[in-house]
This record gives C-alpha cells, structure tokens and sequence, in this order.
C-alpha cells in the first residue's frame, strides 16, 4: 500500500504532495507550530513541512493506536486512543513531543 501526504491549495486549486509513503498513514492532524501528526501502522509520527518525513513520536507501550487522535488548544498535549495491556480501548494524554502516557478513560 502506498500513502500520499497532501495539501491542497483553495486559492491555487493545486495540490502539493508533501509525502509519498510505501504504507498507510492518515489522520493529518495540524500542530499550532506548523506541523502534522498523523497515524501509521498503530504508531503516531511528526511530519514537518520544510523537510517532510516520518519522525516517530513516543508513545510508549501504547503501539497501536487509531487514527483517533487530536492537539490541546494550546499544541503541548496529544490526546489518543489506543488499545491497553487487556486489549481495550482507551483514550490517554501525553506531550506532543512523546513521553509518559497518562490514560484518562
């Protein structure tokens, strides 16, 4: 499977491809600082656009997430939802640059 990270231009009606993938991503979420997180494989990765690629962000135990995920307001919280130890799912915060999960449901 090959994935295309895209942005399309409203103005330009053009669309920039960003990020030609061999495997699945999706979800691109937008960062306040000008960035995407998006889902790949159960892992959550950061694609920055002046140089895009698949920087993994830690997520711990938590290896197969959804693609629900979402940024605090303020970018410094991530909010997934990814399977626990028992195999349930569940929604947890960490920081946005990856780190001790905290589960909130």
């Amino acid at each position: 499977m090959r994935s295309e990270l895209c942005i399309y231009d409203l103005a330009q009606d053009q669309v920039t491809v960003l990020l030609d993938h061999n495997g699945h991503i999706e979800a691109p979420n937008w960062h306040p600082d000008g960035y995407l997180i998006v889902n790949g494989g159960g892992l959550l990765y950061c694609v920055p656009l002046d140089a895009p690629k698949l920087e993994q962000i830690d997520t711990g135990f938590a290896t197969a997430c959804n693609n629900d995920h979402g940024i605090s307001p303020d970018g410094r919280t991530l909010v997934i939802s990814a399977m626990d130890e028992s195999g349930q799912s569940c929604v947890y915060t960490l920081p946005v640059s990856g780190g001790v999960l905290e589960r909130v449901t």
